[in-house]
This record gives structure tokens, C-alpha cells and sequence, in this order.
């Protein structure tokens, strides 16, 4: 159709409602070490500016 817009969905909806995840699962999730999460940072950085990640 000529000058009709279209879509097209890349990923299909999720099916069926989310779970929700319980406090139990959530307490043994062990949190980053601030150094951990600064050396997250800097990759993710890193990667956002299309350099590699040091190693």
C-alpha cells in the first residue's frame, strides 16, 4: 500500500503475566564491592563508547 504507514514487531510480546520475585530470592543476592561495581561502570562505559572493556 502506497503511503500507508506500517510496523512490523521485532520481538514478539512477552506471554502471560510476570512472576513476581520473592524476598527470599531477592536476600541471597549478594551486592557488587564498591570496586566491583566501579570496574562495572568502566566496562559498560567502555562499551557504550566502542572501546573494549579493560581486561
Amino acid at each position: 500500500m502506497l503511503g500507508q504507514p506500517t510496523a512490523a514487531a521485532f520481538v514478539p510480546p512477552a506471554p502471560g503475566p510476570h512472576p513476581w520475585v520473592q524476598g527470599a530470592e531477592l536476600a541471597v543476592i549478594t551486592p557488587l564491592t564498591p570496586d566491583a561495581a566501579q570496574r562495572l561502570h568502566e566496562d559498560l562505559d567502555a562499551v557504550d563508547h566502542g572501546a573494549a572493556p579493560p581486561s
